[in-house]
Formats: structure tokens, sequence, C-alpha cells
């Protein structure tokens, strides 16, 4: 439903940019969450906050150009969908891993390309980092469809 926005994000915050800052999660994910320009000071709690701050210094930093906020389709869309956890969720890969496709290449099975695609997101990652609220019993992990889409794009 997003894929079209998900390109242009990818374009707005090239992964070289990212790895730049792996390991170190939270600028990463003002980085992604900032040029996808759906964070905002509006409504946040101190951690969102701290990210829209962090985000600032990179958009001045590496002069970057977010995205328009309305490009994001949110409606009529499950939680667990919605913009905001996807980009979280990559969020934590890059920060896991840097570049998957280096992963895929020496992986032996299906098996265990499931197991490195298994990332949840902590309570305090959840929907973007305290952006917007969420429940705390609420499980946002890739499901197997996500999974299966993700093997099915890059190993042909």
């Amino acid at each position: 439903m997003n894929g079209d926005a998900f390109a242009e994000l990818a374009h707005a915050a090239p992964l070289n940019l990212l790895l730049k800052y792996r390991g170190r999660m939270a600028s990463i994910a003002s980085i992604l969450l900032g040029q996808s320009g759906l964070l905002t000071p509006i409504n946040q709690s101190p951690r969102g906050l701290l990210l829209v701050n962090e985000y600032n210094f990179y958009r001045k930093k590496h002069s970057l150009t977010p995205l328009r906020p309305n490009i994001w389709k949110q409606s009529r869309m499950r939680p667990a969908n919605r913009p905001l956890v996807r980009i979280s969720q990559m969020a934590a890969l890059i920060e896991k891993y840097g570049t998957l496709f280096a992963k895929f290449l020496i992986t032996a099975n299906a098996e265990e390309i499931y197991n490195l695609l298994q990332i949840e997101l902590n309570p305090e990652r959840r929907f973007g980092f305290g952006v917007i609220p969420t429940p705390v019993h609420s499980s946002l992990k890739l499901g197997k469809q996500a999974i299966d889409i993700i093997i099915n794009t890059i190993v042909p």
C-alpha cells in the first residue's frame, strides 16, 4: 500500500548514510522517521522529542529534506502495518545487521533467513519510539507473510 512512499524514503535516507550510525539506534530511527515526514513535535513523549531534536541535528549536518507526510497512506490499516511501525522495524533491522543482503548470501536455508528477520520492537521502540502511544501488550514483529515477501523480493 505504501510501496511508492517507502521507495521515496529509500532515496531520502540512503543506506550508506544510515550505516554511518550503525549501532546507534536513536540516530538511525531519528533519520528514518524524520525523513519520512512523520516525525513531528506535536503531542510526543520525552523520547519522541529527543528524536525530533536529534533529527534536526542530522538534517542540518547532512542537508536532508524530509518527505511530505501526506504521501503515506494510513487509513484502513491494522496498527502493526502503519508506516511508523514499519519504519521503526526497518531501523531495528539496519541497526542489528547493517546490510542484510550479505547475510542472505551466506545463509544455508530459508529457516535461517526467517530467524534473521525475527525482529521484535521492545516497548520503548514501538510505534516510532514514543511518537504515538501504543499498548504495552501489543507485539510488533514481522509476520510470516512479511518475511515471505522480503525473501521473495531478495532471493531471485
